[in-house]
Parts: C-alpha cells; structure tokens; sequence
C-alpha cells in the first residue's frame, strides 16, 4: 500500500497527473516497465523493447531535467525508497547514459549474439556498481556540488 501510494504521489508531484488521474497512469507506466523487461528478454523483439525502453528513459529524462532546472527537491521514483532530492547534473547524465543504451541496443539488436554467462556476471557487476552510485549521489554534500 505504501508503494501505491509513494508511485500516486511521485505521478502527481514529479510527473504533474492529475490526482483523479494518478492510479490510471502508475498502472499505464507499470505496464509499460512491465512490457519492456518481457521483450528485453530476448528473442525477435529485442529491438522493440529497446525502442520502447528509449521512448519511456527520454521521457523521464525530460521530466528529471525540468525538475534540475526549477531546483525544487522532489521524489522523482529513481531510487529505492522515497525520498525527496534536488535533482542535478548527475541525475540528467545517469539518463542521458541509459537513454543511449537503449538507443544502441535498439539501433544494433539484429546483430547481438545470446548473452554469455561472463556477460550476465558482468551486467550484474555493472548493476550493483550503478547502485552503489546511486546511494553515494543520494549523500548531501556531493549532490549539492552536481547541481545544475
């Protein structure tokens, strides 16, 4: 319930839904979220669900940098746990990057081979190391120096 709630709230407040519209669009995005990871998993749609992954990070990537440039501290649902934070420069790049991840794979799709188990272990390294950047740029003091 509280996850319902914190995903109504960040819809309302980070996105600008209308309250009565709220639940209709976290459903919408979870749906989405849910779409993609189905058609990453492999197979002839991999590039589909690149192409959407993209539509869905550059969007999310236009709403991060409107909130960097009104400066105003929100709770964006870019990290585990709500809290409210100034977006930044960080912020807008870490998307930018994901963005362009889903633009390659999109683009290049057709020529990926299956991943590999040393492929697998390697996204996974990559993932907790994404994460751990994610709390380090969660701290104070070295957000306030990636503000915009």
């Amino acid at each position: 319930a509280a996850d319902r709630r914190r995903a109504r709230s960040v819809m309302r407040e980070f996105v600008g839904v209308p309250v009565r519209a709220a639940p209709l669009a976290v459903l919408a995005a979870c749906l989405a979220e849910g779409t993609v990871a189905a058609l990453l998993l492999g197979g002839a749609l991999v590039a589909a669900g690149a192409a959407l992954a993209a539509i869905m990070l550059g969007i999310y990537l236009l709403l991060i940098a409107r909130a960097a440039l009104r400066n105003h501290a929100v709770d964006c649902g870019c990290s585990f746990g709500a809290r409210r934070k100034r977006l930044g420069r960080f912020d807008v790049a870490r998307n930018a990057s994901l963005l362009g991840a889903a633009l390659l794979l999109a683009c290049y799709a057709d020529r990926a081979a299956a991943a590999t188990p040393s492929q697998i272990l390697a996204a996974c390294a990559l993932l907790a190391l994404y994460l751990a950047l994610d709390q380090a740029m969660a701290l104070g003091r070295v957000r306030e120096r990636s503000a915009l």
